[in-house]
């Protein structure tokens, strides 16, 4: 009992440290995070139960209060290494701090750098940024079957090459696994002869970032055609939707009810998914489809159709953009 009292007590603690340090937000900081509700969302992400393991609790949890006063207004940005006087990886990846600034303004759920972007935060330009295979800016020299990524400095002001026939396909896929399967298609096929046809495809890593989405939309205005995909899961129905406002034309590339139905027979039951029919605008049986079977299906489990389209050039006619 004296235990419970005790944990009970430092959480108290905690939660009071935490309400006084959001209570001297500015405005505009207030208006992107749930202040009302933190500590109770950053108990379900059991962020809080980490902090009660922590000697150093009060003072993580006062840096956390002056990084988040610290967050530009607006219209403005600022580099994350500079959040922090004197220390500039403080907040990188991984670090206590920069976990919990995410978790208190409800962005744990986020790829660390979609995160900070979205608080108006730069990160280095270097990493991240869009995996490559057959599909490089103009000008770049590289080897059959290299897998290269393109980071954040090259996609600012990427340049394309047009493609040298009209209707030539640039595949967007989500997950590495496939850009990997892919380059092993490639080098298997070389190893006999030169293939018959160049595979294109981008890879976003996850969720593609406001740059990520304007350098594929550059594609399509260089005038290549481009298929998206992503996973069966809300953050890939999310993904899809991005891409497609952001280039109208593009085509959901295998992201039917049908391909759905095929590839979730290939996995055991796991917890319901929240989707719907607003969440699928190009196909709304497709989100009839995922709320009633309740199971995500992942881009792996159809790496043999995505294979075959890849080698063939083209993605299945019958998956042409019907908004």
């Amino acid at each position: 009992a004296m235990e419970r009292r005790a944990k009970a007590e430092a959480q108290a603690r905690l939660r009071q440290a935490v309400e006084a340090e959001l209570a001297t937000l500015p405005a505009h900081v207030v208006a992107q995070v749930g202040v009302e509700d933190a500590w109770q969302r950053i108990s379900r992400a059991g962020t809080a139960g980490r902090l009660l393991t922590r000697p150093d609790a009060l003072t993580l949890i006062a840096m956390a209060g002056e990084i988040l006063r610290r967050l530009p207004a607006p219209g403005t940005r600022v580099d994350r290494r500079r959040l922090l006087p004197g220390d500039p990886h403080a907040l990188d990846e991984g670090q206590p701090l920069a976990r919990l600034v995410l978790a208190l303004a409800d962005k744990s759920r986020l790829r660390p750098r979609l995160a900070w972007n979205s608080l108006g935060v730069d990160l280095d330009d270097l990493t991240g940024g869009l995996i490559a295979l057959g599909i490089y800016p103009r000008g770049w020299t590289v080897p059959v079957a290299a897998v290269l990524t393109l980071p954040p400095r090259e996609l600012q002001h990427v340049d394309w090459p047009s493609p040298a026939m009209a209707g030539e396909w640039v595949f967007v896929t989500e997950n590495p696994s496939v850009v990997a399967a892919a380059a092993d298609s490639i080098a298997d096929l070389t190893a006999s002869g030169p293939a018959a046809r160049p595979i294109r495809l981008l890879c976003t890593s996850g969720t593609p970032s406001s740059l990520e989405v304007e350098a594929i939309k550059g594609l399509v205005e260089a005038g290549w055609r481009v298929a998206v995909r992503a996973d069966f899961d809300p953050p890939g129905l999310f993904h899809v939707r991005t891409l497609l406002d952001a280039c109208p034309t593009a085509t959901p590339w295998r992201m039917d009810a049908d391909t759905y139905r095929k590839a979730v027979r290939r996995r055991e039951p796991s917890d319901s998914m929240s989707v719907c029919a607003r969440d699928t605008p190009w196909d709304p049986d497709l989100g009839v489809a995922m709320h009633t079977t309740g199971i995500p299906a992942y881009e792996e489990d159809l790496h043999p159709e995505l294979m075959n389209d890849l080698l063939t050039g083209t993605p299945p006619c019958d998956q042409s953009p019907s908004r």
